[in-house]
């Protein structure tokens, strides 16, 4: 029975690759793969059937067609694998992207949706700058105007320059230095103080606005005026959001002490600041971190130009 099955085997081989033959062995001839090759390449390797060079070589050829169209489906199995892999890292990623992108949105209050215009509208950088500004250096009330709970520190005034609406300070030594990034910014003229509190929207407060935002409604002094709490007669300045103890009722910090802060006030025998003129003498008040006078004689002196001890904080009209 066996060999009578080997013999149609054979026959059926022999007939389908004299065929192939005469085709020129044309490869579209060869069938595919299936169990009756499969059991005489058995049959063939077991020595229970012996073909001849055609029908071997027939035989030899389908089994390689079988094995090159397997890899090539194999290939592409593993093309389709990687072309899923990239689309799920993908989808991942811009899952991530939005959760980030949404936690930012929350921790900026939607400055981050405004920035984001900056990169493809650079009209809106000076616009973008001035709203962080305002947001990390809030205004508090002071009556019939609001003026700002710290001083203007390097980092906020970093973004008006880089907003082109304010030159950057004369002296660039703690400007450019970044332990500095939240200290006073100093070495900046009355007038490039005038320009930065405009472009808040704002302007320098005048010496009795800055007196009565200091003293309160009632005249009255800090609780503390001893040098653990306000920074006098050391060595430099210190952060400007410090010092909570001997902030004012309203919030406001290092209004004595730290540095000296400008004024829009002349000096007696001047007239009126036009914002411009570098020749007219201003009030500066508070006491700067080099000041040695008692705590308790809150200072007022006079200056034209920038200084290392001399800083400020904006105002604007309610």
């Amino acid at each position: 029975e066996e060999d009578r099955e080997a013999l149609r085997l054979r026959q059926s081989i022999n007939q389908d690759a004299y065929q192939w033959q005469a085709a020129g062995r044309d490869e579209a001839l060869l069938p595919r793969w299936n169990a009756r090759l499969e059991e005489a390449q058995v049959l063939v390797r077991r020595g229970d059937l012996v073909l001849s060079e055609l029908e071997q070589s027939f035989l030899t050829s389908a089994e390689a067609l079988r094995d090159r169209e397997v890899a090539e489906k194999e290939a592409q199995r593993q093309r389709e694998l990687r072309q899923i892999t990239e689309l799920l890292e993908a989808e991942k990623r811009t899952v991530h992207q939005q959760k980030k992108a949404t936690r930012l949105l929350a921790l900026l209050s939607g400055v981050l949706a405004i920035a984001a215009l900056v990169l493809l509208y650079p009209q809106f950088n000076a616009f973008v700058n001035r709203e962080l500004a305002i947001r990390q250096n809030p205004f508090v009330s002071g009556g019939t105007y609001t003026i700002q709970k710290f001083e203007v520190s390097n980092q906020l005034y970093s973004l008006c320059e880089n907003a082109d609406k304010c030159g950057a300070p004369l002296d660039l030594t703690y400007y450019n230095d970044n332990r500095f990034r939240n200290h006073p910014v100093v070495n900046v003229r009355a007038t490039q103080a005038q320009a930065f509190c405009m472009w808040l929207g704002g302007r320098l407060p005048t010496s009795d606005e800055w007196q009565a935002a200091a003293y309160g409604p009632n005249s009255e002094r800090w609780t503390y005026w001893d040098n653990k709490h306000i920074n006098i007669e050391s060595d430099t300045t210190q952060e400007v959001d410090t010092l909570s103890d001997s902030a004012t009722p309203q919030g406001l910090h290092h209004m004595l002490g730290n540095v000296w802060e400008w004024t829009l006030t002349p000096a007696d025998g001047y007239d009126r600041w036009d914002g411009v003129n570098l020749d007219t003498l201003l009030v500066i008040v508070g006491g700067g971190w080099k000041y040695d006078l008692p705590p308790e004689r809150l200072g007022t002196l006079f200056a034209k130009s920038d200084n290392v001890e001399v800083g400020f904080r904006c105002v604007r009209s309610s």
